[in-house]
């Protein structure tokens, strides 16, 4: 199928006019347009006006879905960073902390 999309000249005043209602992604998608051009052609500027307003809104939750993906996918990187760093420093430090606070305590009483 082709990638482009073409106005027909009968329609160009008439989507002219709704290119400013409709986000960048949708300028730049030919399946949406035709859709809209549909929806245009059957009930004019209105119902054309309600479907730019859904493709629009629905535009906007994938958006605001991917960026919680994104985020929930941080942040369990984040939490799992952390969960390594204490399984590290578990590891056999407890004993080297303890030595080390034994030395501390023996430099205090020598005053």
């Amino acid at each position: 199928m082709d990638s482009t999309f073409i106005v027909p000249p009968d329609f160009q005043q008439g989507m002219h006019r709704l290119m400013p209602y409709m986000s960048h992604e949708l300028r730049n998608d030919p399946q949406r347009l035709e859709t809209i051009m549909l929806f245009y052609k059957l009930g004019g500027d209105k119902l054309a006006k309600i479907v730019i307003d859904a493709f629009n809104q629905t535009q906007r939750l994938l958006k605001v879905h991917e960026q919680r993906l994104r985020l929930r996918i941080s942040l369990m990187d984040t939490l799992e960073d952390m969960e390594k760093e204490d399984d590290d420093d578990d590891d056999g430090d407890d004993e080297e902390d303890r030595n080390a606070s034994d030395d501390n305590e023996d430099d205090l009483t020598d005053y």
